[in-house]
């Protein structure tokens, strides 16, 4: 889920931007959008993914990119973002509530941080840019006719029309 966004990491901290601080408060908020059965569920999804990916590679030839590019580690990502995506027909409320946990649960800082990395928090901007990328495997396949019939068919079309409407909201601001 990190993936889509990590090429923000190597930005300069902005308010535009993200940084890995971000990672425990947004591990929490996922976790919470999504729900412990969700996650166990898609956590032994993808271990089983892997462990198949390492049977036929061999451990030591295991490549992530082939994790990411596998269809069935795709539907994963599919399942969590429609759910996730969902979770914000109520933009505003959500996101406010999203970044207020991420800055309440921000990494710790190492000795060598930057001025601009200490004063940095998840602003509004950022959030923005962070959950578009987040989201884009499902945007994709929302702008598809099959795409969209195959997640109603999964989730139902109340969680897939939320989801479209947490998408569009993200691209109008």
């Amino acid at each position: 889920m990190v993936k889509p966004y990590a090429h923000l990491f190597s930005e300069k901290p902005s308010r535009k931007g993200v940084t890995r601080r971000m990672l425990p408060g947004y591990f929490t908020a996922i976790g919470m959008l999504l729900g412990p059965d969700n996650v166990t569920n898609y956590h032994e999804r993808c271990r089983s993914i892997v462990a198949r990916l390492k049977s036929e590679a061999g451990d030591e030839h295991f490549n992530w990119d082939a994790f990411y590019a596998e269809r069935d580690a795709l539907t994963v990502r599919l399942d969590a973002q429609v759910i996730i995506a969902g979770q914000f027909s109520d933009y505003d409320r959500r996101s406010v509530w999203f970044i207020n946990l991420v800055n309440s649960h921000l990494a710790p800082l190492g000795d060598s941080a930057t001025e601009g990395e200490r004063r940095w928090i998840l602003e509004e901007q950022g959030f923005r840019r962070m959950l578009d990328a987040m989201l884009s495997d499902l945007r994709k396949v929302l702008s598809s006719e099959k795409g969209r019939e195959r997640l109603i068919n999964r989730h139902g079309a109340e969680v897939v029309d939320n989801a479209n409407k947490a998408l569009k909201r993200l691209l109008l601001g």
